[in-house]
């Protein structure tokens, strides 16, 4: 080795032994360097491969893996301690932390990405003006999760969460202020409006359907806020919608999310099968006696706070604008108040 290539090196080693090392300048004679190979876990290779290359590592098992390894005990041989950058064998790359602590990227001095130890990738407010992506955002589709009281759709392994089932919900969890979950419920239940834990559209409750949308963020704390939600059908969330029947029915599912049923005539309107969620209200536009019976021989009217007998109906006493309100809180139940007029047991 020449001596000036020697005084090099030996420069750059004074200066980091004597603790006022600034910067290593890379700089080669014209000739090729003399190549260091050493036995091991890792080698050291500087070929002149190109102007721009000024050092390469390369481990001599060329079928294995090749890392650049940093710890804080030199002595330590463990291969799953510490930081590294590694080149797999399949040609691919990692930056691996092997310790239960975050990894911190900075650009001019300055943190602009964390990836917690938990995985949860945080880019500080401070440090960013603009997020541009080039391309297209997938979102994730989490599993499917059952409605509970409590559904933990925070908890959910996706953006995108379909909810299943029938049961109240009262809760979605806790999780950071800010997480986002865009929700499709497949079944009818009811989001309980909480002002604080369950903000919701109206400040009221909200009964779905199957195919009903909405977009849910969290406060923090357990709190979320519906920052927006879609009716399958179309329909603005919190209209008052009304059908007129004209003639004794079945009345359809889809006819039981809160509409005002104009009765024509000395009809009887049967209900669906009661499930939690369903209600509308009856009226008489005529002065004709009108009955509100179940589909279901088992199920049971609750009138004015008495239960009927199952498969029984309510009947108005025929005076024009006799109103009842009927809605299922339960299974196999409707409970049925008059709102003007009476109504009375109809038989069956």
């Amino acid at each position: 080795m020449k001596k000036r290539n020697l005084g090099i090196i030996s420069a750059v080693f004074l200066l980091i032994a004597a603790g006022i090392f600034y910067q290593i300048v890379w700089a080669f004679p014209p000739t090729p360097p003399a190549n260091m190979a050493s036995p091991g876990p890792i080698g050291s290779n500087t070929p002149n491969t190109g102007s721009f290359t000024l050092l390469t590592i390369q481990n001599p098992l060329v079928t294995d893996e090749s890392r650049i390894r940093l710890v804080d005990v030199p002595t330590d041989t463990s291969l799953n301690r510490g930081f590294a950058i590694i080149k797999g064998s399949t040609q691919d790359g990692w930056i691996w932390n092997y310790e239960n602590q975050p990894l911190h990227f900075g650009t001019n001095n300055l943190e602009r990405m964390t990836i917690g130890a938990d995985g949860v990738v945080d880019i500080p407010e401070a440090s960013i003006t603009v997020l541009s992506v080039v391309g297209k955002i997938d979102w994730g589709k989490a599993s499917d999760l059952a409605s509970a009281s409590t559904t933990d759709i925070g908890a959910a392994n996706g953006v995108v969460v379909d909810i299943t089932g029938t049961n109240t919900i009262t809760s979605f969890g806790n999780v950071t202020a800010g997480t986002t979950r865009l929700v499709r419920f497949t079944g009818a239940l009811t989001l309980t409006y909480n002002a604080s834990s369950l903000i919701l559209p109206g400040s009221r409750d909200i009964v779905t359907e199957a195919g009903d949308r909405g977009t849910f963020v969290s406060l923090g704390s357990g709190n979320w806020f519906c920052h927006a939600f879609t009716k399958a059908n179309g329909r603005v969330l919190g209209d008052i919608i009304m059908a007129t029947d004209s003639g004794t029915a079945n009345v359809t599912v889809d006819k039981m999310r809160g509409q005002v049923h104009n009765i024509t005539g000395a009809y009887t309107e049967s209900l669906p099968t009661a499930a939690i969620g369903y209600s509308a209200t009856f009226y008489a536009s005529t002065a004709a006696a009108f009955s509100i019976d179940v589909v279901t021989g088992t199920d049971i009217i609750i009138l004015n706070g008495s239960p009927l007998t199952a498969g029984y109906k309510a009947t108005s006493d025929g005076t024009i604008n006799a109103e009842i309100y009927c809605e299922s809180r339960a299974t196999g139940y409707y409970n049925c108040k008059s709102v003007q007029g009476v109504f009375i047991d109809g038989g069956a």
